[in-house]
């Protein structure tokens, strides 16, 4: 558990099973090739995947509504 009104993050969602399921036939006809491996990695490091954001509070969710509709989001 944490205090943050709002946490940012990268989230695992069907693009992360695409990418997995489009280097399982490799990496299995590789015999778990180290560098077959290591380009799956490099596909899941977090800075690729999408965003996520959670509001944990109804003041977060307020503030950022106010904020997109004063346009400073």
């Amino acid at each position: 558990m944490h205090d943050f009104d709002i946490v940012i993050g990268p989230t695992a969602d069907e693009n992360t099973v695409t990418i997995i399921n489009a280097y399982k036939e490799e990496i299995l006809k590789t015999d778990y090739a180290e560098t077959v491996l290591d380009a799956l990695i490099s596909e899941l490091e977090p800075e690729n995947l999408p965003k996520q954001y959670f509001f944990g509070t109804s003041a977060a969710i307020k503030n950022s509504v106010l904020r997109k509709i004063e346009g400073r989001l």
